[in-house]
């Protein structure tokens, strides 16, 4: 396990539904569960969603095999755990970081018949598939997290590289430095690490209103192999932002921990034991040695645990378990219940450490303090389980009312979403509404120092650096008054991880500062460690720093020396002025006297001010010389020993092999399959009448032949054949059958063609009139060159017509009905144009002209610049003429003749009046 680290009071940016786009960056969220993993993917301008895997499911078992030559991943992984269980690795997140002799998933050997041993040079788990093959842990991972890679970019239509990946909540360095490793391996940039907990924590925030009331929320996480519980507490705080402050809910973690004992595969492994045991009872063989039979159960375990959650007996059957025994059996709820009862009676452990590790100082938690229990993860869905819990928080005590036992989250996703939350903070490419995130380390880091000169004065110090409990910033200092090299040991409880070595503070000390030190001064060594977003904790930097006393003022004498030149300066200064003066010929004897007396005043003001620097100088306190010298720092690092920068570029390599093996040999497939479905469809289209119409008999009864020798090939040689072979095939067989495709594809669309060509020709025909008749600002030129088109069209056409009268159908049309279609957009999209054409805006009215008096008026005041006011400012009235426009006064025109008709004094005596009038107004309606 390892520690989760992450900054006190993070700011995470988490968006419920948008996000801004600022590149094209994906970030992904990844619950890296240890018998399934889920990926929620962030990408700018679309809401958050989980990945579907090829299966379109939403979670992928978390499993890789190496039975064939090829890898397989997931559900296809699993199918051969009754082929080859020990080439097929699942829950094999344990083996990550993992300090034991004896590596082990952590589960029965008899069901998980894995070849595990112990690098000897870095003392981490290795696993060997057979003599040739060997790889570290983190090679296991970084297969199935280059999956999850996969599965993600398919998603995104896109590269994906950003991610951030959850942990369990006890995680420790060296386990979470093996993800990383193996991350880093998959093609990851891993932008942090979070506790499974509290990325859900995170995704429940979303829903939290920052001006709720207080609640405390208790996450009751139960996975495949343990059960992760945390106490969380949710408020409300201020989060400046833009200048402007605003209220923001705040997330802060008060505890949590790991019972590995408490989880969901257990019961897969207690009902395939009974079947096992059951099996050996009646058929007198004994199961225990025999991995591949056992997996055969153990998968039927998991069918039946699931349908005794939603009923109260399953059926137990296995086809052909051994030796071609049918074994069948069945399994009620209460024998379920009764073999996992001590795990069922631990499901109040958790809760109860959780609490005790939240209390601190004054402060204390119990069940009264809890507002809402949520239930996560899978294990929690065994109906066992919700009543241990529901008994356990059936009253807070004194008769309040019962904790609710709350579902408002997905359990299988809630932590993958929460983890694409933070990622979409941690990339740039985002901007998301504010969570503040308060986490902790379950953790004591402690640093023990000592002289590196072990023949010196003995010395030693301990000091925790972070306690566990403790709220976890980004940097950690450590400052001692020291004068020797130190020599430091660094401790995650009791269990080293690392020894650095800091040279340069005796060497500066006896040498460059030999006289601070011997007259009693000692240096301040200062040591940083940093906290990185992903929870590793590093020494960043050490240095010794020397303060030196205030130099003597020497500069004071410097000072007094300046001060006496400039008297004596002042001084010649008044003799040449006073010689200037003598010798002037323009100067009188009482300037030469004023001169003299303004110099010597001025010489008198030049020493007073001297005299009050120097005497500001001397109050002024003098600071400290400060000298920074860098140390050599040596870090050895203890076992299990992290990969190596050459180890994991080698990794890689063997990675990007294998991605390239699988890659061809699912071309290979690919091709195989495609001449397999080629071969049964063309024999499928020679039978049809209208291919029998377009081809020669000849023909088909040689492609008949050849497909039957194909598809012979394809069951004996063919498995054992290149893709250049399949490929090779497929063409000869295309190269034969799509010409009778096309001729009868032909054959039945030529009559489309000609109904195309003659709608095209009428419908173009007809509006050229109407755009005639109602668009005449549109030229006839532009008109004449679309009924020139369709004029060829139509020529063009019935050529084509009359050439293929005199051609049979077994041969190549003289024309097709793309060709038709070309033609006849061509023609289409001019008529578009055409129709498009706007009518022409009226050139504007001439403006009306002004009267004399206004123009004078204007002139006047243009040409006479000495002028103040123009003539309509001194009052004079301007006479405005309005002239009519032309419509106007057609317009009155009318109106006057109309009147005149009602008057009787139009012309309408000839008795057409009427006639005419009708006339006219069908005219404008047309």
């Amino acid at each position: 396990m390892r520690i989760w680290a992450l900054p006190s009071l993070l700011i995470f940016l988490l968006a419920a539904s948008t996000c801004v786009e600022r590149s094209k960056a994906v970030v992904i969220g990844l619950d890296f569960g240890e018998e399934f993993f889920k990926v929620a993917l962030v990408k700018p301008g679309k809401p958050f969603e989980i990945v579907l895997n090829v299966h379109s499911k939403r979670k992928t078992p978390t499993a890789v095999s190496f039975h064939d030559k090829t890898r397989a991943f997931g559900d296809d992984a699993l199918a051969h755990t009754t082929k080859s269980p020990h080439k097929v690795f699942t829950f094999t997140n344990a083996l990550l970081g993992q300090n034991s002799t004896e590596p082990s998933v952590g589960l029965p050997a008899a069901f998980y018949a894995y070849k595990l041993e112990v690098d000897a040079e870095r003392g981490s788990p290795r696993v060997t598939l057979d003599t040739d093959r060997s790889f570290y842990s983190e090679e296991i991972s970084a297969a199935l997290l280059g999956y999850a890679k996969k599965i993600a970019e398919t998603s995104a239509e896109g590269s994906v590289r950003d991610c951030v990946i959850t942990v369990p909540c006890t995680a420790t360095q060296r386990q979470r430095q093996a993800l990383i490793d193996a991350a880093t391996i998959a093609g990851f940039n891993v932008l942090a690490l979070v506790h499974e907990n509290t990325a859900a924590a995170v995704h429940h925030a979303l829903d939290v209103n920052a001006t709720e009331a207080k609640k405390t929320v208790l996450f009751y996480n139960m996975g495949s192999k343990y059960t992760e519980v945390s106490l969380v507490h949710y408020s409300g705080a201020k989060s400046e932002e833009r200048g402007k402050k605003k209220d923001v809910p705040h997330v802060q973690v008060l505890g949590c921990t790991i019972d590995p004992t408490i989880g969901g595969h257990y019961g897969d492994l207690a009902i395939a034991q009974k079947m096992a045991d059951t099996f050996k009872e009646k058929h007198k063989n004994d199961l225990s040695s025999q991995p591949k039979v056992l997996r055969k159960l153990l998968r039927q375990a998991v069918r039946s645990k699931h349908i005794l959650s939603a009923n109260r007996k399953a059926d137990f059957y296995v086809e052909s378990l051994t030796n071609d025994i049918d074994f069948r059996s069945a399994l009620k709820r209460e024998e379920f219940e009764k073999m996992l009862e001590p795990m069922f009676k631990s499901i109040e452990k958790p809760v109860n450490e959780v609490l005790q590790l939240s209390s601190r100082g004054n402060v204390t938690y119990s069940l009264k303090d809890i507002d809402v229990v949520e239930l996560i993860g899978g294990g929690w869905r065994i109906p066992r389980v919700q009543e241990e819990l529901e008994k356990l928080f059936k009253q807070k005590g004194g008769g309040d009312k019962a904790i609710e036992l709350g579902q408002h989250l997905n359990g299988d996703e809630a932590m993958a979403m929460g983890a694409a939350f933070m990622g979409a903070n941690y990339s740039t490419s985002f901007r998301v509404k504010k969570v503040l995130v308060t986490d902790i380390s379950p953790y004591t880091y402690r640093l023990d120092i000592t002289h590196l000169d072990t023949a010196s004065e003995p010395y030693f110090k301990s000091k925790d650096l972070i306690a566990a409990g403790a709220k976890l910033g980004g940097k950690k200092n450590v400052n001692l008054n020291m004068t020797e090299d130190l020599h430091l040991k660094l401790y995650e409880d009791d269990n080293l991880l690392a020894s650095y070595d800091l040279v340069g503070v005796t060497e500066a000390a006896k040498g460059q500062f030999k006289n601070f030190t011997e007259s009693g001064g000692i240096p301040r060594v200062s040591i940083n460690f940093k906290v990185e977003s992903t929870g590793l904790l590093s020494l960043e930097k050490a240095s010794a720093i020397f303060e030196l006393p205030p130099e003597e003022d020497t500069e004071e004498a410097a000072d007094d020396t300046a001060e006496g030149e400039g008297a004596e300066g002042a001084a010649a200064a008044d003799a040449n002025t006073t010689e200037d003066a003598a010798t002037s010929g323009n100067a009188t004897d009482k300037d030469t006297e004023d001169d003299k007396k303004n110099a010597t005043d001025e010489s008198a003001q030049k020493k007073d001010d001297a005299a009050k620097r120097k005497k500001e100088k001397l109050l002024k306190p003098k600071k400290p010389r400060k000298y920074t010298i860098p140390l050599t720092v040596t870090t050895t690092l203890a076992k299990p020993l992290p990969m190596t920068d050459p180890q994991i570029r080698a990794a890689k390599d063997r990675l990007a092999d294998m991605d390239k093996i699988d890659h061809e040999a699912q071309e290979l497939a690919k091709a195989r399959n495609t001449l397999e479905a080629y071969i049964y469809s063309s024999r499928e289209k020679l039978e049809d009448s209208l291919i029998q119409k377009v081809s020669l008999e000849d023909s088909r009864t040689s492609l008949s032949s050849k497909l039957m020798d194909y598809e012979e090939w394809l069951y004996e040689d063919g498995f054992s054949a290149e893709r250049a072979e399949f490929t090779k095939r497929l063409k000869e067989l295309q190269d034969e059958m799509e010409p009778m495709v096309e001729r009868a594809n032909e054959h039945e669309n030529r009559p489309k063609a000609v109904e195309l060509v003659a709608q095209t020709l009428n419908i173009t025909r007809l509006q050229v009139d109407k755009i005639h008749k109602d668009k005449p600002w549109i030229s006839v030129n532009k008109t004449n060159e679309l009924l020139n088109a369709t004029t060829d069209l139509s020529s063009w056409f019935a050529d084509k017509q009359d050439k293929q009268k005199a051609i049979p159908d077994h041969e190549a049309p003289a024309f097709t009905y793309v060709e038709v279609t070309a033609r006849v957009m061509k023609i289409l999209n001019k008529l578009e144009q055409i129709q498009r054409i706007p009518k022409p805006k009226p050139k504007p009215s001439p403006p009306p002209p002004k009267n004399d008096t206004t123009a004078n008026a204007t002139t006047a005041a243009t040409t006479n610049a000495t002028e103040s006011t123009t003539a309509a400012e001194e009052g004079v009235d301007e006479p405005l003429i309005e002239t009519e426009p032309a419509a106007a006064a057609e317009e009155e025109t009318k109106g006057e003749e109309a009147a005149a008709d009602e008057n009787g004094n139009g012309d309408s005596g000839n008795g057409n009046g009427d006639g005419e009038g009708k006339e006219e107004a069908v005219k404008d309606e047309l």
